[in-house]
């Protein structure tokens, strides 16, 4: 739907503020898994992404909280904030 995809580029950068604050409001509470947190946020990513998108966004998210040094990953597959 061009629509769709059209709305999503006018809003994809507020979007991923919104996702990056909502994503590190959920590892806060504790250790969280990859599969955990692809739970939690897949219904708020845009509807135009396909499968691989979403979980490449996803992980988008995650490495630039980790750059911002605001989570970090103990293990593979698990997230947890550092402050």
């Amino acid at each position: 739907d061009p629509k769709l995809k059209a709305d999503y580029i006018k809003n994809r950068g507020l979007e991923d503020d919104f996702l990056k604050k909502y994503l590190y409001d959920y590892i806060q509470m504790g250790k969280v898994g990859r599969k955990d947190i692809d739970k939690f946020i897949w219904d708020k990513l845009p509807d135009v992404l396909d499968e691989k998108k979403k979980k490449n966004k996803i992980k988008n998210l995650l490495q630039e909280l980790r750059r911002e040094k605001k989570i970090l990953s103990p293990e593979y597959g698990i997230w947890e904030s550092i402050s």
